[in-house]
């Protein structure tokens, strides 16, 4: 963990997750996962507010044996997996990639139907002039 807060302090988030899945391979060891999903927010909301699209996303990508160990159990580890779907699909609606969100906010939407993930969804499917299915996602 204290090399990890080190790579985020330095710019270097996306190769902390590597080091952790050599460790966290359980979703029952739920504080550690929980500590580390919360590293990944951090660390792809940093990048993000630096102007490093592409940092997120190698942030998020090395993430995703460990969010995939969050999908587990997301009552007991916050952020969720959800969360982090979320969070990632928010950023690349942000860069005007919609493409590239639409499949993380499904994502996010399937684990946990929040409304925030739920209106976002709704707003890139009527840009996408796909009527039924934002309004079905509003409903």
């Amino acid at each position: 963990m204290p090399i990890a807060s080190l790579l985020l302090a330095h710019g270097m988030a996306e190769a902390a997750p590597l080091l952790f899945q050599q460790t966290l391979q359980s979703p029952a060891r739920f504080k550690e996962l929980s500590w580390v999903m919360g590293y990944v927010l951090e660390g792809i909301l940093q990048a993000e507010s630096y102007g490093d699209l592409g940092g997120a996303r190698r942030t998020f990508a090395n993430a995703q044996p460990l969010v995939k160990l969050a999908e587990a159990d997301p009552q007991r580890i916050k952020p969720s997996a959800s969360n982090l779907y979320y969070a990632m699909g928010a950023i690349e609606a942000r860069a005007g990639e919609l493409e590239r969100a639409h499949p993380f906010l499904k994502q996010a939407v399937a684990l946990e139907a929040t409304p925030d993930a739920l209106r976002l969804l709704a707003s890139m499917e009527r840009q996408r002039r796909d009527y039924p299915s934002a309004l079905a996602s509003l409903d």
